[in-house]
């Protein structure tokens, strides 16, 4: 596959799913800057932000444990 292609989600792992969905609120932040209601937008975005990052500490905690 070309480096510019993305897997279909099916195919990919959890690490790789979570790491998706960061990039993809740090892109919705860039979106919304200059956005009248960003500041209430980003609000939002950041429970989702925060949980994804937890996902992803509890995952990597996780394959060390099972190590």
């Amino acid at each position: 596959m070309g480096q510019n292609q993305i897997l279909p989600l099916s195919t990919m792992d959890k690490h790789s799913k979570l790491m998706m969905a960061s990039m993809q609120v740090d892109n919705l932040e860039k979106l919304f800057e200059g956005n009248q209601y960003s500041k209430y937008l980003n609000q939002h975005l950041t429970y989702i932000k925060y949980e994804i990052k937890r996902q992803l500490t509890n995952l990597h905690t996780s394959s060390k444990i099972s190590e």
